[in-house]
């Protein structure tokens, strides 16, 4: 998330990275994967790594998206359909109007994520939206047009409407065993975590915000609140985010 931020991400690009979750940057229009420290070592000596090039999922993911629903939400349902090993050592592929309506924060999430799958890669194609935020960072794009090849083969194309998606949950012990929010049982909560890759950038401290604004935290629960970066963090700071989750936390 540093180097995207920091604007030395760009589409096109192949990227590898010691964290799994380095498929983030799949985001941008990337080809973006994790590899091992004797790999990255090797990279470092050499200068090359060898991969096999591997097979793509195409996900179609049209309607529009209903308010409160994240990017979370969204691969926690693809992950709920394929399961955990459903896209080994493959790239998901994300089109259709829903992520037209994704901003770049919930495009992360969604690339991020895919390795829950066990994807090499989760890939957005760059739009007007990827071009805006490298102009952001002071990038400028000499080419955004990054589309598959008119006759891309795809082992498998998935094609969901969302616009009826309810808020899903991923009950233990894995991440794929996924229910809509509605036949979740009760379950006491006594703790509350915002925060990590794909739930502590800026929009998701926003949302948090917008729901916790003139409300209290409730008795019993601890809710921690961790920043993605001190950038994100002092960017909370400077529009108040931070402020509401912390006065929302206080003992009246």
């Amino acid at each position: 998330m540093f180097a995207a931020r920091k604007g030395f991400i760009r589409p096109g690009m192949v990227i590898a990275g010691t964290d799994s979750h380095s498929c983030t940057y799949g985001a941008f229009g990337c080809f973006s994967t994790g590899i091992g420290t004797t790999d990255m070592a090797n990279l470092f000596a050499t200068g090359d790594m060898w991969l096999r090039v591997p097979a793509t999922l195409r996900f179609e993911l049209i309607g529009t998206l209903p308010h409160h629903i994240s990017a979370k939400d969204i691969m926690l349902f693809i992950l709920g359909r394929i399961g955990c090993d459903g896209a080994i050592g493959k790239v998901m592929e994300f089109h259709g109007s829903v992520i037209a309506q994704l901003p770049i924060d919930e495009r992360m999430t969604l690339a991020n994520m895919a390795i829950e799958c066990g994807a090499m890669c989760g890939l957005i194609p760059p739009d007007q939206i990827t071009t805006n935020y490298m102009y952001s960072r002071a990038v400028t794009l000499q080419n955004n047009e990054l589309v598959g090849d008119w006759d891309a083969e795809y082992e498998q194309i998935y094609r969901f409407d969302l616009s009826n998606l309810e808020p899903q949950i991923a009950r233990p012990p894995k991440p794929d065993q996924v229910v809509g929010i509605h036949e979740l049982e009760d379950v006491k909560i006594t703790r509350a975590f915002i925060g990590s890759c794909t739930g502590g950038k800026l929009y998701d401290l926003a949302q948090a915000a917008a729901v916790l604004r003139k409300r209290q935290v409730a008795p019993g629960v601890s809710l921690f609140v961790v920043p993605a970066s001190q950038e994100i963090k002092q960017q909370a700071e400077a529009l108040g985010y931070l402020q509401i989750l912390e006065q929302a936390g206080r003992k009246s």
